[in-house]
């Protein structure tokens, strides 16, 4: 057991869960910290389904029909990052990235999906009341003058 717990730590490797939560439409990101002298090993994901883990794509250009056309990869040394961009419900659940062939290489993601907070505005509401229709001219009372539109004559 001393022995194990010392390779773990002379090879410099993670253990760890990472909990995500995005909105549905936004963006995933799986980033996954490694060893540098594990950068020529195949890297993938996986994702937990009952009874067992699914791969959803790989640094080899690997990515499953679920997501497909939404998965952007960037690999630098000693990381990978898989982003799914216009997260969906389905993308929920249990992920593990790992180093193929490493077996305490890997780091785990519970992603959670929610629904967006952004609410499209309340149109306003118009007070503007719509002009007379009345096609008559206007009445003369006794007193009250010309029309403001009527025409004195020449000056």
């Amino acid at each position: 057991m001393k022995i194990s717990i010392f390779l773990l730590l002379l090879l410099d490797v993670h253990l760890s869960k990472e909990q995500q939560t995005t909105e549905r439409s936004g963006e995933i990101v799986l980033k996954f910290d490694f060893p540098p002298y594990y950068n020529r090993y195949k890297k993938s994901c996986s994702k937990y389904f009952p009874d067992r883990y699914f791969i959803m794509m790989d640094n080899r250009g690997f990515v499953s029909d679920f997501l497909r056309g939404r998965v952007t990869l960037i690999e630098r040394r000693g990381s990978i990052e898989f982003r799914i961009a216009n997260a969906q419900s389905t993308d929920r659940g249990d992920y593990r990235c790992y180093v193929d062939g490493i077996q305490y290489s890997y780091k785990d993601f519970t992603v959670e999906i929610s629904e967006p907070s952004w609410r499209p505005p309340v149109r306003p509401t118009s007070t503007v009341k719509p002009p007379s229709t009345s096609t008559a001219p206007p009445t003369l009372r006794p007193g009250s003058g010309l029309p403001p539109y009527h025409n004195s004559g020449p000056v």
